[in-house]
Protein backbone atom coordinates (compact mmCIF):
# COMPACT_ATOMS: atom_id res chain seq x y z
CA UNK A 1 0.00 0.00 0.00
CA UNK A 2 1.29 3.52 -0.94
CA UNK A 3 1.04 6.34 1.58
CA UNK A 4 1.93 9.70 2.36
CA UNK A 5 5.07 9.25 4.93
CA UNK A 6 3.27 9.68 7.72
CA UNK A 7 3.40 7.58 11.10
CA UNK A 8 -0.34 7.31 11.84
CA UNK A 9 -1.04 6.24 8.85
CA UNK A 10 1.75 3.39 8.68
CA UNK A 11 0.70 2.71 12.35
CA UNK A 12 -2.97 2.66 11.02
CA UNK A 13 -2.01 0.14 7.93
CA UNK A 14 -0.09 -2.24 10.05
CA UNK A 15 -2.77 -2.33 12.79
CA UNK A 16 -5.70 -3.09 10.11
CA UNK A 17 -3.64 -4.93 7.43
CA UNK A 18 -0.31 -6.81 9.56
CA UNK A 19 0.63 -8.18 5.82
CA UNK A 20 0.17 -5.34 3.90
CA UNK A 21 3.74 -4.16 2.28
CA UNK A 22 3.61 -0.36 3.13
CA UNK A 23 6.06 1.89 0.82
CA UNK A 24 6.33 5.70 0.14
CA UNK A 25 5.55 6.89 -3.06
CA UNK A 26 8.23 9.09 -5.46
CA UNK A 27 6.05 12.32 -5.28
CA UNK A 28 6.31 12.19 -1.31
CA UNK A 29 9.90 11.40 -1.54
CA UNK A 30 10.67 14.62 -3.10
CA UNK A 31 8.38 16.81 -1.65
CA UNK A 32 9.97 15.94 1.68
CA UNK A 33 13.31 16.61 -0.06
CA UNK A 34 12.19 20.28 -1.21
CA UNK A 35 10.48 21.10 1.95
CA UNK A 36 14.37 20.03 3.46
CA UNK A 37 16.11 22.43 0.67
CA UNK A 38 13.71 25.26 1.98
CA UNK A 39 14.36 24.35 5.59
CA UNK A 40 18.37 24.42 5.09
CA UNK A 41 18.12 27.67 2.48
CA UNK A 42 16.05 29.45 5.11
CA UNK A 43 18.49 28.63 8.04
CA UNK A 44 21.72 29.57 6.02
CA UNK A 45 19.18 33.06 5.14
CA UNK A 46 19.18 33.38 9.06
CA UNK A 47 21.90 32.70 10.38
CA UNK A 48 23.66 35.04 7.87
CA UNK A 49 21.58 37.99 8.04
CA UNK A 50 19.59 37.67 10.89
CA UNK A 51 16.75 38.07 9.55
CA UNK A 52 14.39 36.13 7.05
CA UNK A 53 15.09 36.80 3.01
CA UNK A 54 14.40 39.56 1.27
CA UNK A 55 13.74 39.85 -2.59
CA UNK A 56 17.05 41.64 -2.81
CA UNK A 57 18.89 38.41 -0.97
CA UNK A 58 20.02 35.99 -4.14
CA UNK A 59 18.96 33.05 -2.35
CA UNK A 60 15.21 34.04 -1.43
CA UNK A 61 15.12 35.20 -5.02
CA UNK A 62 16.00 32.38 -6.78
CA UNK A 63 14.76 29.85 -4.33
CA UNK A 64 12.03 28.48 -6.83
CA UNK A 65 15.22 27.39 -8.75
CA UNK A 66 16.69 25.35 -6.01
CA UNK A 67 13.29 23.33 -6.30
CA UNK A 68 13.53 22.32 -9.94
CA UNK A 69 14.77 19.04 -11.09
CA UNK A 70 18.67 19.14 -12.00
CA UNK A 71 17.82 17.83 -15.26
CA UNK A 72 15.46 20.56 -16.46
CA UNK A 73 18.09 23.55 -15.67
CA UNK A 74 19.07 25.64 -19.02
CA UNK A 75 22.54 26.41 -19.18
CA UNK A 76 21.35 29.56 -17.75
CA UNK A 77 19.59 28.63 -14.92
CA UNK A 78 22.31 25.88 -14.02
CA UNK A 79 24.90 29.13 -14.42
CA UNK A 80 22.55 31.42 -11.80
CA UNK A 81 22.39 27.96 -10.00
CA UNK A 82 26.21 27.65 -9.49
CA UNK A 83 26.96 31.46 -8.62
CA UNK A 84 24.07 31.10 -6.01
CA UNK A 85 26.22 28.57 -4.31
CA UNK A 86 29.61 30.29 -4.68
CA UNK A 87 27.89 33.41 -3.30
CA UNK A 88 25.61 32.96 -0.38
CA UNK A 89 26.23 29.57 0.83
CA UNK A 90 29.60 29.67 2.27
CA UNK A 91 29.23 26.84 4.20
CA UNK A 92 28.12 24.66 1.57
CA UNK A 93 24.87 23.46 3.59
CA UNK A 94 22.65 24.22 0.39
CA UNK A 95 24.82 22.78 -2.45
CA UNK A 96 24.50 19.15 -0.11
CA UNK A 97 20.87 19.59 0.36
CA UNK A 98 20.56 20.27 -3.53
CA UNK A 99 22.89 17.34 -4.17
CA UNK A 100 20.67 15.14 -1.75
CA UNK A 101 17.03 16.56 -3.28
CA UNK A 102 18.59 15.85 -6.66
CA UNK A 103 20.03 11.91 -5.78
CA UNK A 104 16.17 11.29 -4.48
CA UNK A 105 14.94 12.85 -7.37
CA UNK A 106 16.67 10.51 -10.01
CA UNK A 107 15.10 7.45 -8.16
CA UNK A 108 12.35 5.91 -10.38
CA UNK A 109 8.81 6.79 -9.42
CA UNK A 110 7.50 3.18 -10.31
CA UNK A 111 9.90 1.93 -7.35
CA UNK A 112 8.74 3.22 -3.69
CA UNK A 113 10.38 3.05 -0.83
CA UNK A 114 9.11 0.73 1.78
CA UNK A 115 8.52 2.94 5.22
CA UNK A 116 11.17 0.52 7.30
CA UNK A 117 13.77 1.04 4.17
CA UNK A 118 16.51 4.02 4.82
CA UNK A 119 16.16 6.43 1.99
CA UNK A 120 19.97 6.19 1.31
CA UNK A 121 19.96 2.15 1.15
CA UNK A 122 18.11 2.69 -2.24
CA UNK A 123 20.39 5.55 -4.01
CA UNK A 124 22.77 5.34 -6.63
CA UNK A 125 26.30 4.39 -4.84
CA UNK A 126 24.97 4.79 -1.03
CA UNK A 127 28.12 6.06 0.69
CA UNK A 128 28.09 8.64 -1.74
CA UNK A 129 24.99 9.71 -0.73
CA UNK A 130 25.58 9.44 2.94
CA UNK A 131 28.66 11.27 2.39
CA UNK A 132 26.83 13.96 0.71
CA UNK A 133 23.77 14.34 2.56
CA UNK A 134 24.74 13.92 6.06
CA UNK A 135 28.79 13.73 6.52
CA UNK A 136 29.80 17.48 5.31
CA UNK A 137 28.56 19.69 7.57
CA UNK A 138 24.89 19.57 7.05
CA UNK A 139 21.70 20.52 8.91
CA UNK A 140 19.95 18.21 11.19
CA UNK A 141 16.86 18.16 8.25
CA UNK A 142 19.53 16.99 5.50
CA UNK A 143 20.60 14.27 7.96
CA UNK A 144 17.38 13.03 9.14
CA UNK A 145 16.17 13.05 5.76
CA UNK A 146 18.33 10.01 4.92
CA UNK A 147 17.96 8.14 8.07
Amino acid sequence: MAIDPSAPYASGIRRALPSARIVVDHFHVVMLANKMVTDVRQRVSRDRHGRRGRNADPSWANRQLLLRAGDRLGDKARARLDALFATVDPTGEIAAAWQCKELLNRQHPNTPLKCEEPLNSRLPSTTTTYDTCAGCGTSSATRSLIR
